[in-house]
């Protein structure tokens, strides 16, 4: 019997800025991902990443904080 109640809501997912998200990774719907963020290679991201955090696993777990990258090359010298 169809009700037509929508059982499975729609959430926003939100991605901040300059975070690095690598191959083949998975969002669920609700899931935030902080600025300046790395989520590691398929990955599935459920809920909170904080800023500055890197995310690996499935589900994504944080395994490091108060991380920085840059998109600049290294010198070598």
């Amino acid at each position: 019997m169809e009700t037509g109640i929508l059982l499975n809501h729609n959430k926003d997912v939100s991605i901040g800025n300059h975070v690095w998200i690598c191959d083949n990774f998975r969002v669920l719907k609700g899931s935030i991902i902080e600025d300046g963020s790395v989520v590691g290679a398929r990955s599935l991201v459920s809920g909170l990443i904080d800023e500055n955090s890197l995310a690996v696993g499935s589900p994504a777990k944080v395994v490091k904080r108060n991380i920085y990258w840059s998109r600049e090359r290294a010198s070598k010298q």
